[in-house]
């Protein structure tokens, strides 16, 4: 959190966007029919996350 004007600014940090971006790969390669164990292997998840990920609404 960062002040500007005596107003607090939110700023993003990039690894925030860097995991959402990461969730929206795995979703899409789920979708065009790639195994949750191959998605996993892939991005160094476990099989459990994976599929959390894929149970998120974002």
């Amino acid at each position: 959190m960062r002040y500007a004007g005596g107003d607090s600014l939110y700023i993003p940090k990039a690894e925030h966007l860097r995991i959402r971006r990461r969730n929206e790969a795995i979703r899409k390669a789920y979708d065009a029919g790639e195994r949750v164990k191959d998605i996993a292997r892939r991005y160094g998840l476990t099989e459990r996350w994976v599929y959390a990920i894929l149970n998120a609404q974002e």
